[in-house]
């Protein structure tokens, strides 16, 4: 049997193919002109522009047909799927969408950030607030000056910590803030209600409130 006696000339609008019949068969709006004995010949009075599209889908229904042509597969009374069609908004939307999810990811991310950063700001104003600009004695109503240190000379004996450990330039010695040394330092905030500060090793307390 000659191979060629199974391809049919396909004419539309514009260009002609030449396609076999098992191709050809798929569309239903051609079977009937391919019971027609000794007839190799289908004209359709129809634009060959979306055609290729048209066979390439029959021969294999997971090519992206355009959603937006899906009337020509209409044409060719051919049955398909609109929601497997290729619709490229479609992506696009995915898209948007996922940022969107992103975005409100990161607002929610921000937030607690912001809460976060709200309460080491609030840590770290107890924690500063013993502190006395006008550089007077901090011990209880004392009223000598403590010469930029936090206690005069009478109240600084008055604390456990008389090491002079000396880190980076500050004195271990209970004189300025919390620097203690490592043998001093507790690292955890002293039990006095509002206080920031850490405590002294051993005590319950930091130097200001520890008696």
């Amino acid at each position: 049997m000659d191979v060629e006696s199974d391809i049919y000339e396909v004419k539309l609008i514009g260009k002609t193919y030449h396609i076999d019949k098992n191709i050809l068969i798929k569309i239903p709006l051609f079977k009937e002109a391919l019971c027609i004995p000794n007839v190799k010949t289908i004209t359709i009075n129809r634009s060959s522009l979306l055609f290729d599209h048209v066979i390439a889908y029959v021969i294999d229904d997971t090519y992206p047909y355009p959603l937006k042509y899906y009337y020509e597969l209409d044409n060719y009374e051919i049955i398909y799927d609109k929601d497997k069609l290729y619709d490229p908004h479609k992506y696009s939307k995915d898209k948007l969408e996922l940022l969107i999810t992103h975005i409100e990811e990161i607002n929610e991310l921000s937030k607690k950030i912001y809460v976060l950063e709200t309460k080491i700001e609030n840590i770290s104003g107890n924690m500063y607030q013993h502190v006395s600009f006008d550089h007077t004695c901090y011990y209880e109503n004392c009223k000598f000056s403590s010469n930029d240190n936090l206690f005069c000379n009478n109240h600084k004996n008055k604390f456990i910590n008389t090491c002079c450990f000396n880190y980076n330039g500050i004195y271990c010695n209970n004189l300025t803030d919390h620097n203690y040394c490592l043998e001093h330092f507790d690292g955890q905030l002293c039990n006095n209600k509002n206080c920031g500060n850490f405590k002294i090793r051993n005590s319950q307390f930091c130097f200001i409130h520890y008696k």
